[in-house]
C-alpha cells in the first residue's frame, strides 16, 4: 500500500510540467480593441506558431531559448513585423491613424 502511494506520488509529479517563470517565456497583450491572429517563429526558418489574441486577453509561450523570435499579426498590409525576446512583455497598441504597435515592457527580473 505504501509502495502504491509512493510510486504514484512520483508518477504524478512526473507528468505535472512545472510552471515556467516570466524570465523564460514570450508574452503579448492585447489593448487594442480589435482580434488578431498572429504568428511566433524562429528566426530564418519557415514554421510559425499561429494563435489568436482577443481584446484585453494575454497570450503566453514558455521556451528554453534565449533568442529572439518575430511576431507577426494579420490585419494590417503591409503586415507589421516585430522582434519578441523571451522575458521581456509586450502590448499590442494601436496608435491615433489605427496602425498597430508592439510596446515592450520588462517585466520583473
Amino acid at each position: 500500500m505504501i509502495g502504491t502511494a509512493i510510486l504514484e506520488a512520483i508518477l504524478v509529479s512526473v507528468a505535472t510540467p512545472t510552471p515556467t517563470s516570466d524570465a523564460s517565456a514570450y508574452l503579448l497583450r492585447n489593448e487594442t480593441p480589435r482580434t488578431f491572429t498572429c504568428g511566433l517563429r524562429r528566426r530564418h526558418r519557415t514554421v510559425v506558431d499561429r494563435f489568436v489574441i482577443r481584446p484585453g486577453d494575454e497570450w503566453r509561450q514558455p521556451t528554453t531559448r534565449t533568442a529572439a523570435r518575430l511576431l507577426q499579426c494579420d490585419g494590417q498590409i503591409p503586415t507589421p513585423r516585430w522582434r519578441m525576446r523571451p522575458g521581456v512583455g509586450y502590448r499590442l497598441q494601436e496608435d491615433e491613424m489605427r496602425r498597430l504597435l508592439l510596446v515592450p515592457e520588462r517585466i520583473g527580473r
